[in-house]
């Protein structure tokens, strides 16, 4: 059973478990699975994996109302671990950052099995007074068979791509490319608000990320991180992995201590120049690996703890400062646990 937990220094729903029927229960811990102030249900689905939905996949505490991400997940070992971790409102009108404290988005979800391969969900929307629900069909596929992510910047909509943004200066550009004619830009001209985004994907505990990096200006830090929830600051629980890039184009990684320390092959990046980066990162064993165009710059620890990694998320260096103009092009993320599909034919093969 998981229920939430209504404090303010805890951020992953509490589980009971019971093994006489529900005649008595276990006291409660944390489960493995981050969330707000936020009512789960669960099911069994078809396969006899539990199916959990829940709103509040996010690292803002058990006494926030912040209830987004609306998070599908599936466990096959009877809730020990939970796997696929997709965003169901990703790509639809109600996809939004988790930091508006007046839209809780989600509320008390239900799901409703319309036949093997279809689900109905539900929830009360922001006003509590309105039902609303979403139909998710080639439901097996959506939910286990998606692998990665590959965005190259070429339209606008930054939403219809599962990314979420704090700050409208965060926003594909013609200003520079990698390749094609755009990139993503993130321009920190305020101080009212961190400049962010997060890039929002199946849950993954082995991959790889390459991106390719290019800053105009420094002056307020880029950071780059790896997390299993989503939040837009730095310190966040659940921040696997984290990154900064430092004004004079230094290259540090957050250790478990959370300091920034040089890679284990120091490394600058210049002002003015597109380099291409490459994370292998393994959460299990707490490690990722750093390439610089092609140039091995030495593996790091973790930085805090999780299970797995559902976000890839850039942010300016602090609220206070401005001035960081950087652009990113060319985002792959790959599962690489998970063996890529065979490519499949239509017809007989032609010789050209």
């Amino acid at each position: 059973m998981y229920m939430r937990q209504q404090v303010s220094d805890k951020y992953r729903l509490a589980q009971s478990t019971s093994t006489d029927n529900g005649r008595t229960w276990s006291a409660p811990i944390d489960a493995p699975v981050f969330s707000s102030n936020t009512m789960s249900v669960m099911t069994r689905h078809t396969n006899h994996d539990i199916l959990l939905l829940w709103p509040g996949n996010n690292s803002f505490g058990g006494t926030s109302y912040l209830r987004n991400p609306l998070t599908l997940a599936y466990s096959s070992d009877e809730a020990a671990t939970w796997r696929g971790m997709r965003d169901i409102l990703g790509r639809t009108r109600l996809s939004e950052a988790a930091v508006n404290p007046t839209k809780r988005i989600a509320t008390q979800p239900s799901t409703v099995k319309v036949d093997s391969d279809t689900y109905l969900f539900g929830w009360w929307g922001n006003s509590l007074t309105t039902a609303q629900t979403i139909r998710i069909e080639d439901f097996n596929r959506y939910l286990y068979r998606s692998h990665g992510v590959s965005d190259d910047f070429e339209y606008t909509d930054l939403k219809n791509d599962y990314w979420w943004k704090l700050g409208d200066t965060m926003e594909v550009s013609s200003n520079q490319s990698r390749s094609g004619a755009s990139s993503l830009r993130l321009f920190d001209n305020n101080t009212s608000t961190l400049t962010a985004g997060s890039r929002l994907f199946p849950a993954m505990r082995k991959g790889t990320v390459k991106f390719s990096v290019y800053a105009n200006q420094l002056s307020n830090l880029f950071s780059f991180s790896l997390r299993e929830p989503y939040s837009y600051v730095h310190n966040a629980p659940g921040t696997i992995f984290q990154f900064m890039l430092e004004t004079d184009g230094s290259l540090k990684v957050y250790n478990t201590a959370g300091s920034r320390v040089e890679l284990p092959v120091p490394t600058d990046l210049a002002t003015g120049v597109w380099y291409d980066i490459e994370l292998r990162f393994d959460v299990p064993a707490k490690q990722i690996g750093v390439w610089v165009n092609g140039s091995f710059k030495g593996n790091a620890a973790n930085y805090l703890t999780g299970d797995q990694i559902t976000h890839f998320n850039i942010a300016s260096g602090s609220t206070a400062g401005t001035g960081t103009d950087v652009y990113i092009d060319n985002l792959s993320i790959q599962d690489t646990e998970i063996a890529l599909p065979t490519a499949g034919t239509i017809g007989p093969e032609q010789s050209i």
